[in-house]
């Protein structure tokens, strides 16, 4: 095994669950961009665990392990599984039973409802309407997949099993906190009302990261390799965010775009924005979820648009 292949197995071991704050990260991304090989071998070893962390990829493993030692490399063939294995040792089986699932579930709320939930581990979270999140829990991890629309969450604190929230290319970690999430079509919104969350996107080898306290919000860009920054702090009243749970929608300088996506979601009937709007359309109001309507008809005397509703119920935002 190449000395470039022996140090990739030991960075991705050590580093595999290591903390953002970790007194090793620093060495080993000096280490992974000193050299394009070793980023290469990493990125090896991370493709092959990937493939592995599944129950397939494990059941094929240990059927492995029982063989005799010749069978076992014939069985795993590739000389970097077999790096990885000498690398890793019994930290792999340890891994492994520290990330299967113990509980998981699936969550939605419906079209103009909102819905409140207490998890396992008596952490609360608040549906926004229109809204899903698939949640898996392991020894090591409570995971939180935000599908799509916007969701609160007030978390028990767990120093031993971090709460992380996914939201398209966003991961979200936390010990202990409340937070709300927020998904539209160009970004996605993150939001502290107190304690700490990590934010961070992109691939390891250039990822952005951002800590956010209290009352503090950033965005992220929806196609962030697009972007040079995709993952900004924002000026911006962080308990709004929590707004849709005492039944009322919060616009801070909203953009049309942001409007009719919010609004879709508390009508039976979308809300369509017809062509682009000029960047002065900007909204800022609170709305009470009862009164969507009302809100649509007052909307061209607050911004340069035309409201018109089809005899189908869709209400067409047309800029000018």
């Amino acid at each position: 095994m190449s000395r470039v292949r022996e140090e990739a197995a030991r960075w991705f071991a050590r580093m595999r669950d290591a903390e953002a704050d970790d007194p090793e990260r620093g060495r080993f991304e000096a280490w992974l961009v000193s050299d394009p090989a070793h980023a290469r071998e990493y990125a090896a070893f991370a493709e092959f665990w990937q493939r592995l962390d599944t129950r397939q990829g494990w059941e094929t493993v240990g059927s492995g392990l029982e063989r005799k030692r010749e069978q076992r490399r014939r069985a795993l063939k590739s000389g970097l599984a077999t790096a990885l294995f000498a690398a890793v040792g019994a930290e792999a089986v340890w891994w492994q039973w520290r990330h299967t699932t113990v509980w998981e579930t699936a969550l939605q709320s419906e079209t103009g409802q909102t819905r409140m939930e207490i998890l396992q581990d008596g952490s609360q979270l608040a549906l926004g309407a229109a809204s899903a999140v698939a949640i898996s829990y392991s020894r090591a991890e409570r995971h939180v997949a935000l599908q799509y629309g916007e969701a609160a969450f007030d978390v028990v604190r767990n120093a031993e099993c971090p709460f992380v929230v996914a939201a398209g290319d966003l991961r979200i970690t936390v010990l202990g906190t409340r937070f709300a999430v927020t998904r539209l079509a160009d970004r996605t919104r993150v939001s502290v009302d107190h304690g700490q969350v990590q934010v961070e996107t992109g691939p390891f080898w250039r990822r952005q990261r951002i800590l956010l306290g209290d009352g503090e919000v950033a965005e992220c860009a929806a196609l962030p390799l697009q972007a040079a920054e995709p993952l900004q702090r924002v000026q911006r009243n962080a308990a709004g965010a929590f707004a849709f749970a005492q039944g009322f929608i919060d616009l801070q300088n909203a953009d049309l775009a942001e409007v009719a996506a919010t609004f879709s979601r508390y009508r039976r009937s979308p809300v369509v924005l017809a062509g682009p709007a000029r960047d002065t359309s900007r909204i800022t109001a609170s709305v009470n979820v009862a009164d969507v309507e009302g809100f649509l008809r007052l909307l061209p005397q607050m911004a340069a648009v035309n409201v018109y509703f089809q005899t189908d119920g869709k209400a067409v935002l047309r800029p000018y």
